[in-house]
């Protein structure tokens, strides 16, 4: 019995200097400190408690290995506890420090502005959205998407003023975007400031030189300014310098169609279909070259070899349709009409496609005339 007080003074010791070493740990945890000071003193308690009952066991039996053990337990399980609330509370505050650390990153708080932004442009809050990319520009003046955005909300307001202004501080925030002169010149087109927009547009393909992709944009530009013969000299660029792009290929030939170059629209037509064999919009667009050379029963084919491709094409089912219906075949075109509305629903495809079902009919329920008699 001897090492009753022995045992009880070393285990109330190793208890007491484990909780102290946990509250200085705890010390620097800002958010969780109070909650576990209190955890800390309530396993001291409990621990002493259990100390108290062994102690009071021991006086009377000599069950003290049981509920020595018993103790020794539920001080580990306290322990334990105290534990792992100390890691959750280490954790919580590296995290926090993460977080504050990016809350005083203008760059991440711009990124966030710019979110929010989207999300209230989504729910058709543009006025709210743009004050948030306004002040997201304040946090980081060269962050791209915080310019793209303001200027697209302030074009959904209707404050082409200003839209234009946004295009114009993004220039001289980052000389070096491409993307900021790009867009800048489609809203100079689109406001019918052709001066600013060939400027714009100037500085865009001379800062691309030599991006295909960059080319097949800058045909968009041109084709909006009215100047085919720029339009096709950057459609022919972005074509060769990437030969493999079916896009490039459909848009050089909607370029020759549109120009009333029919063999050059055709064989581009063609190069897409060997780069991509079933391309839909290639065979659509071959069919209606076709048509506009008068050739009827090429365009047909054309638009069957369609519909065979891609059976959920209305487009290709209407234009069969509309070319059957020329050429008087009444019943295949009201087939095909069907079909283009049991595609497109109630779309406008959809809504022609039911009016020319009805007039159609009517043509069909026409009485035919009778012969009229020979007179001898």
């Amino acid at each position: 019995m001897n090492r009753l007080p022995i045992a009880l003074g070393a285990l109330v010791a190793v208890v007491t200097l484990f909780a102290g070493v946990q509250t200085v740990r705890l010390g620097d945890a800002r958010n969780d400190a109070a909650a576990l000071a209190a955890k800390l003193d309530a396993a001291k308690k409990e621990a002493e408690k259990a100390v108290a009952h062994a102690a009071s066991k021991a006086n009377k039996d000599d069950t003290w290995d049981h509920d020595s053990g018993s103790w020794v337990k539920t001080a580990s399980r306290a322990s334990k506890a105290v534990a792992k609330d100390a890691t959750e509370g280490e954790n919580g505050q590296d995290q926090a420090k993460d977080a504050n650390a990016a809350a005083d990153d203008p760059e991440h708080r711009s990124a966030d502005l710019v979110r929010r932004a989207a999300q209230l442009s989504k729910e058709g809050k543009f006025a709210q959205a743009q004050t948030l990319l306004q002040q997201s520009l304040k946090e980081d003046p060269h962050n791209p998407d915080a310019w793209r955005n303001l200027a697209s909300v302030q074009r959904s307001l209707g404050n082409t003023k200003d839209e234009l202004a946004t295009y114009q501080q993004w220039m001289n925030a980052q000389p070096q975007d491409s993307q900021a002169r790009y867009m800048a010149a489609q809203a100079y087109a689109r406001n019918g400031m052709d001066r600013q927009a060939m400027e714009a547009l100037s500085q865009y393909e001379s800062m691309t030189s030599g991006d295909p992709q960059a080319a097949s944009m800058a045909a968009q530009v041109y084709k909006q300014l009215n100047l085919p013969q720029q339009e096709g000299a950057a459609l022919q660029r972005a074509a060769a310098g990437s030969p493999s792009a079916v896009q490039t290929h459909q848009d050089l030939g909607d370029y020759y169609q549109r120009q009333g170059q029919v063999d050059q629209a055709l064989a581009e037509y063609q190069q897409a279909l060997q780069i991509l064999p079933g391309d839909t919009k290639a065979m659509i667009q071959m069919g209606n070259t076709y048509m506009q050379a008068g050739q009827l029963d090429l365009a047909q084919t054309q638009f069957e070899a369609a519909t065979a491709a891609n059976p959920n094409s209305a487009e290709a089912f209407q234009r069969l349709a509309e070319i059957q219906r020329q050429s008087g075949d009444l019943q295949s075109a009201l087939t095909n009409y069907q079909q283009v509305v049991a595609l497109a629903g109630r779309s406008r495809d959809g809504l022609n496609a039911s009016r020319n079902i009805d007039l159609i009919n009517q043509q069909l329920q026409k009485p035919v005339p009778a012969p009229r008699p020979v007179k001898h």
